[in-house]
């Protein structure tokens, strides 16, 4: 008798039981419902919105962090989820009244975008770029064009270092343009397309590949020449370039050389994008006064002046979303 009391207790236990863990799913399920109602939007490359649930994470689809002559570095690839994320930032500051005079704020919290390019490739004549570090030209015409026609104002790097020590500030619509390498797609199908629209830009040439001749010849008021390093565009250990595994007197004899076959340049340009302390150390000690790196953001005033973020302006991106890059 009590053996058949004791098992009618424990069959009322375990179905009491399950009916409390029903429940307790039911709630989760209607929270995690919920919690999917409030959604964030991007626009991808196509102008599609997609939406973004909260605690989801954005992914770019084939986008890479690679060198185009020696491949992937296994360099880490937060670039794309600063870049993101700093974009997002930006768009909550900029002022969305154009026509304001004030100039020095609007500048401030806008901050100034530097645009970052590589390679460039010409799909009208069958070629196609190796990855998204490749520009297809027309769609390069047609940002150069809209910069021009917008009459975006394209500051000196005197001006952009003035700009981060807060001695000056600059037009709300400001922009640099950087193209990393210097190589032979930059001069014979950008370097036409910069004339052409009257823009200024910035190329960082690995003067050991070209840069005996390169900055001699097309260097103008329009077209500026800085350094990528002279032989120091190719890996070194553990995955990382050649800058951070020389000594400090190799590297320092390495963007020495470098100036001096450009011409007293002042700005560079981190190969691969790595640097560290004895990087920036060699830098300064060279006269550098500028570095760009390949971390995704805008420069604002009291930034790291040797740690400078840039907009990557990768293959495929659409002109809405370049517009969204330089507003």
């Amino acid at each position: 008798m009590n053996i058949k009391f004791v098992n009618k207790k424990r069959f009322i236990a375990c179905i009491v039981l399950i009916f409390v863990l029903i429940a307790l799913s039911s709630v989760v399920v209607f929270a995690t419902l919920q919690e999917k109602q409030t959604v964030l939007t991007a626009s991808n490359v196509d102008d599609e919105t997609i939406k973004l649930y909260i605690y989801d994470k954005y992914e770019e689809l084939n986008y890479k962090d690679v060198d185009v002559a020696y491949g992937s570095l296994k360099t880490d690839n937060t670039s794309k989820n600063e870049t993101k994320k700093t974009d997002a930032e930006s768009n909550k500051t900029v002022t969305k009244d154009n026509k304001s005079t004030n100039v020095k704020t609007n500048t401030a919290k806008r901050g100034l975008p530097i645009l970052m390019y590589h390679f460039f490739y010409n799909a009208k004549a069958g070629e196609k770029g190796a990855d998204n570090n490749w520009m297809e030209i027309s769609a390069f015409e047609q940002q150069m064009k809209y910069l021009a026609d917008n009459n975006f104002y394209f500051p000196s790097w005197d001006e952009v270092e003035s700009y981060i020590d807060g001695k000056k500030s600059l037009p709300e619509k400001s922009v640099v343009i950087t193209i990393d390498d210097g190589d032979e797609t930059f001069i014979k199908l950008a370097i036409p397309i910069i004339k052409k629209y009257n823009v200024k830009a910035t190329s960082f040439v690995v003067t050991s590949w070209n840069g005996d001749w390169l900055p001699k010849q097309y260097k103008s008021n329009k077209l500026d020449f800085q350094s990528h390093s002279h032989d120091m565009h190719r890996p070194g250990a553990n995955g990382k370039g050649r800058f951070v595994n020389l000594s400090y007197k190799e590297a320092l004899e390495d963007v020495k050389k470098s100036k001096n076959i450009i011409g007293n340049c002042t700005v560079f340009c981190y190969p691969f994008g790595h640097y560290n302390d004895t990087a920036v150390k060699v830098l300064k000690d060279a006269g550098y006064r500028l570095a760009v790196t390949t971390n995704g953001g805008r420069v604002y005033p009291g930034q790291n002046k040797y740690q400078l973020p840039r907009v990557r302006i990768s293959k495929g991106i659409s002109m809405s979303a370049f517009k969204d890059a330089v507003k």
